[in-house]
């Protein structure tokens, strides 16, 4: 499977009773964006594997509980138990879509304008005032606004984001 056509949302963080339902908490969105969904995708030995779901509701926006085909007992929930569930990448909707693109820059590596490393994109965070970036660096974690007036160039292809922060951002 190609893995850049799939998205991750969360993992499956608990069984709910004895006959195959899991919980599973979700990291990207909200847990009412996926009500929708016929299939979610399990990490199982580095392999997605399809799972149809029979039942799916939302619980506090954070969680999912599903019921899947094929899991029925308490033994086939605590092999999925930790693993990361993936939807496919025309499943998120529109309410994501601004953060799926922030997300293309996790892991990118933050310098400033002379070229000097600050630090590497830790997560990312929509925002409906402005959006943010977790930049982690020696010295901890600082959120940053990602605006225009920060970007001096994005390299898609080194995975390098050239910002012109303001002094003393990393001091608040």
């Amino acid at each position: 499977m190609n893995n850049k056509s799939y998205v991750y949302i969360g993992f499956v963080s608990k069984k709910i009773g004895f006959k195959g339902k899991i919980s599973i908490k979700i990291d990207f969105g909200i847990s009412n964006d996926y009500l929708n969904l016929d299939f979610i995708h399990i990490d199982i030995d580095k392999k997605l594997t399809p799972f149809k779901i029979l039942s799916l509701n939302s619980k506090k926006n954070i969680f999912l509980e599903a019921k899947l085909d094929q899991i029925n007992c308490e033994k086939g929930t605590m092999e999925l138990m930790k693993r990361n569930v993936y939807v496919r990448r025309e499943k998120i909707t529109s309410n994501n879509h601004d953060k799926l693109n922030l997300i293309e820059y996790l892991n990118f590596e933050v310098t400033n304008p002379n070229h000097e490393n600050i630090g590497f994109v830790n997560d990312v965070f929509k925002n409906k005032f402005q959006n943010l970036i977790e930049l982690k660096n020696k010295k901890g974690k600082t959120l940053i606004p990602f605006v225009k007036n920060y970007i001096v160039k994005i390299d898609k292809k080194n995975k390098i984001l050239i910002l012109d922060l303001p002094e003393g951002i990393f001091d608040l």
